[in-house]
């Protein structure tokens, strides 16, 4: 039966809910083993330290697309080290979303780039063209160690063995669940059932088939199992294969795998669980819902569980209201495969032309170590990367929701992390994919899971025929997944 939800079925389910809608604020890897050892990676050579932050009044300029973070958290970090750093003035320069590749391209290439500028993931070419600041000698004057200070990530920070960033947003990818809807259509709480956090895809399989129903008996399902990006690798087809003990990134080589036995069959399983048993809720619905409601279909109280990233979380806290109660919990096991989570972020970025490299870089550090990530850790918009200091995680977990242990959790009481492959035209690639998934996900199921096979093996060809990562390989020595 079709999972479209229309303006009437939106009327009648909100009718049985609870507390008014309000906008909710959204935010735009083989065997297991350790990160290596920091002796063994790449050391900066021993130089003089940079030159002091100058005393005359300076300005530093500050680009970021990430609107939550610039209205929640940058307002008083921009205060607090204005106040201590009288002489310096921090400059926002907001940059839309879609907009900042270009703007980053052409201020760069003109010497005009504001002094930071907000990670984005094609930024890797511009490291490779001398255009962003090395840090390497900065962060070595301030005893700080990279590799161990904090959570890491792919390509984002550090590229070919040398720091062009510094760490600032990282998220994890969890389980936020629909407590009442759970206990109504499966009868226990998900702590209350596996109450150390270990359950695998046949429990999540019969959680998702209690909770997808017709409610109103109209023939058409108005409420889903699973909130699940379907139609990007992002959050989608990833994590499932690693838990599988397989990988859509052959990282080392900077290519993609979308033709192995087990990133087919879990290709198989997504397009089943959205287009015929419906349990993984369809874009078309997502769309319809998010329009009517002003908030996505977990938000709103559509959705059993939702498999998203930590700032998502955030957003629950400010939207859900006592709407329903909810929490959330671990990714399934697969069998004897305990789970791999994804986990990574942005870093902030300086530009080589910046004329107060060490007030930007002071400003970098201040936001991505303890001043910044307090700020961060109070108000849940990201986790606290700087794993240095230990008080962050205590005020980050205030059991907002009850169980946000589980947040931090997935890194440290599963099998690691991965993150996402990046490289100078990773959107690019992206988007081939995006574009073929949306022709394949609003296709009749049987016809598409007949050129399923067909359509990941052409992506496969034509994504890794154009992938560009310069001249030398960027990850060598990484190894995944990452362990904490």
């Amino acid at each position: 039966m079709s999972g479209t939800f229309s303006r009437r079925d939106f009327m009648i389910r909100s009718a049985a809910l609870s507390g008014g809608l309000i906008l909710a604020a959204c935010t735009p890897k083989p065997q297991s083993t350790p990160v290596p050892a920091p002796a063994t990676q790449p050391k900066a050579k021993e130089k003089a330290p940079p030159p002091a932050p100058a005393q005359e009044k300076v300005t530093v300029r500050y680009a970021s697309w990430w609107g939550l973070f610039n209205t929640t958290v940058l307002p008083d970090c921009i205060k607090d080290f204005q106040d201590q750093n009288p002489n310096v003035t921090i400059e926002l320069e907001e940059v839309p979303y879609g907009e900042a590749e270009t703007n980053y391209t052409t201020t760069l290439v003109a010497g005009t780039a504001a002094d930071i500028l907000y990670h984005m993931n094609f930024m890797s070419r511009y490291y490779d063209q001398g255009l962003i600041l090395r840090l390497d000698d900065y962060m070595a004057a301030d005893d700080i160690d990279y590799w161990n200070d904090f959570y890491l990530g792919l390509g984002i920070d550090d590229w070919a063995g040398k720091i062009y960033g510094f760490p600032h947003m990282f998220e994890t990818y969890l389980v936020l669940y629909n407590k009442t809807m759970i206990e109504e259509h499966w009868g226990r709480d998900l702590w209350e059932a596996f109450p150390d956090g270990n359950w695998d895809e046949a429990d999540m399989l019969e959680i998702l088939d209690a909770c997808t129903q017709d409610l109103n008996g109209d023939g058409k399902i108005d409420q889903w199992g699973m909130h699940k990006t379907h139609r990007s690798y992002y959050y989608g087809l990833e994590t499932f294969p690693w838990t599988r003990g397989d990988n859509i990134f052959d990282v080392q080589n900077v290519k993609y795998n979308f033709t192995s036995p087990t990133v087919q069959k879990t290709a198989r399983d997504l397009l089943r669980w959205v287009s015929k048993d419906h349990y993984i809720i369809a874009q078309e619905d997502i769309s319809e819902i998010s329009a009517a409601a002003g908030m996505g279909p977990f938000y709103s109280g559509f959705v059993g569980l939702h498999f998203r990233m930590s700032p998502d979380v955030g957003t629950a806290l400010r939207t859900v209201g006592d709407r329903f109660e909810w929490d959330v919990f671990y990714l399934p096991n697969y069998g004897a495969n305990q789970a791999i989570t994804r986990a990574g972020g942005h870093g902030h970025n300086i530009a080589k032309s910046s004329k107060v490299p060490q007030e930007a870089y002071e400003f970098s550090k201040f936001l991505g170590t303890t001043p910044g990530m307090t700020y961060v850790a109070k108000t849940k918009v990201s986790i606290p990367i700087y794993r240095k200091d230990p008080s962050l995680r205590r005020l980050f977990e205030t059991r907002e929701p009850r169980h946000d242990h589980a947040i931090m959790g997935v890194l440290e009481d599963r099998a690691g992390y991965f993150d996402h492959m990046r490289f100078h035209n990773e959107g690019e690639c992206l988007s081939l994919f995006i574009n073929e998934m949306a022709l394949l996900y609003t296709e009749p199921y049987e016809q598409a899971s007949a050129r399923l096979e067909r359509t990941y093996a052409r992506l496969e060809e034509e994504m890794n025929a154009i992938v560009d990562y310069g001249n030398e390989l960027p990850f060598i020595g990484i190894r995944f997944p990452f362990t904490v």
